[in-house]
């Protein structure tokens, strides 16, 4: 007489985990499955399943994207034509073209993929949008940051091509912002500007 058998294991996947049976299950949970054993009889697998997924959202500005997942690995997209956008591995993304873009995350442990996020302002000032426009640009000394109109509440936040916050300061009650760029080193930066929970993102280059 054949005897069945029994096993217990505990496994993490990405999104979805497909089982010795070929179920497929995208929830965290304990599960039940069935195959044959080497005898023929029932081998019933308990599968304490847990399922990991990756943040990705995106914020999305006039000619921006931000994934909003912090601390992780990124590649953005080009929809379109179908490629990777060689040297966009930061958080942000401001757009040089008009297009679809997408963002590859990883978080260490799973990677995916965000939907495709439309831009159509590339070659317009950003005022015509939201009224925010950053001036001069290229900067070496001071650069302005204008509004368009009185915020009650602004946070700029600067950060250099690896991510890295070189800046962070709140406004109250402001239409024109003077950032000093002599502190910083020559190259591009991100100038992250939250309005009344908007986000945009302008690209700065100091020179």
């Amino acid at each position: 007489i054949n005897q069945p058998s029994t096993n217990t294991f505990s496994v993490t996947a990405c999104n979805e985990y497909v089982s010795p049976s070929g179920k497929i299950w995208n929830t965290t949970n304990t599960y039940v499955d069935t195959i044959p054993n080497s005898t023929g009889c029932d081998s019933v697998i308990n599968i304490d399943l847990t399922i990991e997924t990756v943040d990705l959202s995106v914020t999305q500005g006039t000619n921006s994207l931000i994934a909003n997942l912090t601390g992780a690995s990124y590649q953005w997209f080009d929809c379109d034509a179908n490629i990777p956008i060689n040297g966009e591995t930061n958080q942000y993304f401001v757009a040089s073209y008009n297009g679809s873009f997408a963002v590859i995350v990883d978080n260490g442990n799973c990677e995916d993929t965000s939907a495709c996020y439309q831009i159509t302002s590339v070659g317009f000032s950003a005022s015509n949008y939201n009224n925010i426009s950053l001036f001069p640009n290229p900067s070496n000394n001071i650069t302005n940051i204008s509004l368009g109109k009185i915020t009650e509440s602004v946070n700029i936040e600067i950060n250099d091509i690896s991510g890295k916050t070189m800046l962070i300061k709140d406004f109250y009650n402001i239409e024109k912002i003077k950032i000093n760029t002599s502190i910083l080193n020559k190259g591009i930066y991100f100038v992250k500007i939250i309005t009344n929970n908007n986000i945009n993102v302008l690209r700065l280059i100091v020179e």
